[in-house]
C-alpha cells in the first residue's frame, strides 16, 4: 500500500532471502512514520499532546470524518425515499388510466 509518506515496496515472499537493504528501507519508513506522530502526553495518561486533523477525503485511501460519511448516507437515503415516492405515484397514475 502506498501513501503520502511511503512508496510502494515490493513484497518480501516467505522463504525468500531478504537483503539488509530491504530490511533497512522498511525500518527507516517505520521510523519516519512514527516521527510524524504528535508528542506523547507527559502527564501519565495515554494519548498525544497534539491532535490529528481528519478532513474530507479527496482520495479513496484517505480517512473520512463521521460527519462526511453520515452526510453521504443521509443524502442517498433521501434520494431513495424520493424514488420510492415517485414510483408509488407512477403506479397510482397507471392504475387510474
Amino acid at each position: 500500500m502506498s501513501n503520502d509518506y511511503v512508496p510502494i515496496l515490493t513484497d518480501l515472499s516467505a522463504g525468500e532471502l531478504a537483503r539488509s537493504s530491504d530490511i533497512n528501507l522498511r525500518y527507516s519508513y517505520t521510523v519516519s512514520g512514527f516521527d510524524l506522530l504528535p508528542q506523547p502526553r507527559t502527564d501519565g495518561t495515554i494519548g498525544f499532546l497534539g491532535y490529528f486533523t481528519v478532513q474530507e477525503p479527496t482520495d479513496a485511501s484517505h480517512p473520512a470524518t463521521k460527519n462526511f460519511v453520515e452526510t453521504g448516507v443521509t443524502s442517498q437515503l433521501v434520494l431513495a425515499q424520493t424514488a420510492a415516492t415517485n414510483a408509488g405515484t407512477s403506479e397510482t397514475n397507471a392504475l387510474v388510466i
